[in-house]
């Protein structure tokens, strides 16, 4: 497993391109919901567009616990995007 944490995703997250290029990214936009200002939120998507990761998104809030607690595929990465807790959070199972 691997662990990359930044506070800013759109400065640094090209330093983890050629691992993630042509993954499975779950893309968990949690804290974010209810805020109106979404924009560090679009410019992280766009960056793993950019990447050429395939974005699956997950609403935690509007999604069963089974689904949640079901142990995704080998080599998914991980994506959490929060702005009230460290703002970016990404690991590798």
């Amino acid at each position: 497993m691997a662990l990359f944490l930044c506070s800013n995703f759109l400065k640094s997250g090209k330093l983890i391109q050629e691992k993630v290029e042509g993954k499975n990214i779950l893309f968990i936009p949690t804290a974010s919901i209810d805020e109106e200002y979404k924009g560090y939120v679009d410019s992280a998507r766009q960056l793993w567009q950019e990447m050429n990761a395939n974005i699956i998104d997950l609403e935690l809030s509007a999604t069963s616990s089974g689904q949640i607690t079901r142990k995704p595929p080998q080599g998914w990465f991980f994506f959490y995007q929060s702005s009230n807790t460290p703002p970016v959070s990404w690991y590798m199972r």
